[in-house]
């Protein structure tokens, strides 16, 4: 199979009219994959032929705000009970009771509040690249501006309202190649595009776009990413970190509520999002999990670990899903 042999788009209609798009193939029980920023359901190319092939019914949504779901221009429409709710919708459209959650990136975050708001309708629980987070003690910004007093942090230029789509518009390439450099495990250890110098203006000031991609992107590959943001834009992936704030007040109720399906976390040991907070986040990403299975570090890979190691990514999955399959969960 090849990465687009038999994959079909689909859209499910959410309550209020917004249509949520996901791309499918294959039979059996259903691996729903949920991705993170600024990619597509497109960055789990490489992952979805093998899980197809191994008896899977594989479907990676396209997140409200991307591909070829609606883009609302309310930032409130982008908390993370909503794209909890649109993952269930996927689920139902596909007439399953359950699936087993795959989340990347921001991706994690959602298939996380799935998992604590819709436990039933789990098998099993994968994050990648970013951990099950224990609850906030307050507001995201709030949080983060405590231990960012100085420093440009990333989240807090995203949450501005039309400043980084200012920057990112005026070269798109130059971000998404910057973006995907900086974050691999080829980052320059001397730079980081999270936290940015004490006066910085704008997030890529002083940051060099390579002049060559990485092994695991190819010019077609990039093309993809920028032809699916040329027709839909940056505002609606930017929403997302300008919700994160409203998702405070939204889940009061749920601090005490722990993730109850068996879980699985896979992170590449240089990726930079793992030491932002100040502290190694991957030393116990599993705490909030009732059923952890397994903390599986790749050596020598960054953030996007899906596409940089697809290989170890697949077979750990396949391991964990064999496991799930013997105790008769899927």
């Amino acid at each position: 199979m090849t990465m687009l042999d038999g994959i079909e788009t689909r859209k499910v209609v959410r309550e209020d009219g917004t249509k949520i798009a996901y791309s499918v193939v294959g039979n059996g029980p259903l691996i729903l994959l949920v991705h993170g920023f600024p990619e597509s359901w497109y960055s789990y190319r490489h992952i979805i032929p093998p899980l197809a092939e191994a008896g899977y019914q594989v479907a990676a949504i396209h997140v409200r705000g991307y591909g070829e779901s609606d883009k609302p221009s309310e930032v409130e429409a982008y908390l993370s009970r909503t794209n909890a709710d649109d993952i269930v919708a996927v689920i139902d459209d596909l007439g399953h009771e359950r699936a087993v959650l795959v989340g990347h990136d921001w991706g994690s975050v959602l298939v996380q509040t799935a998992a604590i708001l819709h436990p039933d309708r789990l098998s099993g629980l994968v994050t990648l690249s970013v951990p099950v987070f224990e609850p906030l003690p307050a507001p995201a910004s709030e949080v983060t501006a405590q231990i960012f007093p100085d420093n440009m942090f990333y989240q807090h230029y995203f949450n501005v309202p039309g400043q980084a789509e200012r920057e990112i518009d005026a070269d798109p390439e130059r971000f998404l190649r910057i973006f995907f450099h900086y974050m691999s495990g080829q980052h320059p250890v001397d730079e980081n595009i999270l936290v940015r110098p004490k006066g910085s203006t704008a997030l890529m000031e002083g940051l060099t776009a390579p002049e060559s991609l990485p092994a695991w992107l190819t010019a077609d590959d990039l093309a993809y990413y920028l032809k699916s943001f040329a027709e839909g834009g940056f505002t609606g992936p930017l929403n997302r970190y300008r919700a994160w704030d409203l998702d405070f007040p939204d889940l009061i109720g749920t601090e005490d509520l722990r993730v109850t399906a068996p879980t699985l976390f896979i992170g590449g040991d240089l990726d930079p999002s793992r030491w932002i907070y100040g502290v190694d986040s991957y030393a116990d990403p599993l705490s909030r999990c009732d059923d952890p299975r397994g903390l599986h570090m790749v050596a020598g890979v960054g953030h996007w670990i899906q596409q940089e190691a697809p290989h170890d990514v697949v077979v750990h999955m396949l391991t964990f899903l064999s496991d799930l399959r013997e105790e008769n969960r899927l």
